[in-house]
């Protein structure tokens, strides 16, 4: 049952991914050229750092391991975190021609990062679910005929970064602990309620630089 679920999620995902691409050429984009967001930066720390556990379960024979490192990575951080955060950056296709420079490229930074890391779990999750990712996997950009003879994906030492990490796991425990409050308070889910946080000097200058991020995903606003 779980294992239905979850192929279920990572359908849905992919599709949610496919359509946000537009037409953007994901594969000629060089990394480079984007300038990543905390968020991004933060999915492909965590990426990076999934690779390094499932890479290590696999080759000391601890498949349970293996394949609850990428189930957990896929799900939690990339399905209910990361696609959520990248919700309104994706939202600026929107404007079409409107878009400013700068929201061009935060377009394009949004829709690599997606497809970059879904691409990378998908290569993680064949050995456990290899007719399922197969047919995800040719439903995105790729290179070559068949994800079988893809290469296993490297952590990227470039991709670590635990400031960032300790960063989003502060926004994510605000964001929760907002969310619940809601749900006690019998709050309707969309809507935008003013929220008191108090805090150290340094947490409220920490929510300050991530307000862009902790608004939408607590649905914080003006009464």
């Amino acid at each position: 049952e779980t294992g239905k679920f979850f192929a279920n999620k990572m359908w849905n995902a992919t599709k949610l991914v496919q359509m946000r691409l537009g037409d953007l050429d994901v594969g000629a984009v060089r990394e480079g050229t984007l300038q990543l967001t905390l968020a991004d930066r933060w999915i492909l720390s965590r990426f990076a750092t999934a690779v390094k556990d499932v890479t290590r379960n696999l080759k000391t024979y601890r498949f349970a391991e293996a394949a609850q490192a990428v189930y957990h990575f896929a799900w939690n951080e990339y399905c209910d975190w990361y696609l959520e955060m990248a919700k309104p950056r994706w939202a600026l296709a929107d404007k079409g021609d409107a878009m400013s420079p700068q929201e061009r490229v935060d377009l394009k930074t949004a829709r690599w990062v997606a497809w970059r890391v879904l691409e990378g779990i998908l290569r993680l999750l064949h050995p456990f679910m290899p007719f399922v990712t197969e047919e995800l996997w040719q439903a995105i950009p790729h290179d070559g005929e068949t994800l079988a003879l893809r290469a296993w994906p490297k952590a990227r030492k470039a991709w670590f970064a635990p400031e960032v990490e300790r960063e989003v796991a502060f926004l994510q425990g605000i964001v929760v602990a907002v969310r619940n409050l809601r749900v006690e308070s019998k709050i309707a889910p969309g809507r935008a309620v003013p929220v008191v946080i108090r805090g150290s000097v340094e947490q409220l200058d920490l929510l300050d630089k991530l307000q862009f991020q902790l608004l939408p995903l607590a649905r914080i606003g003006a009464e």
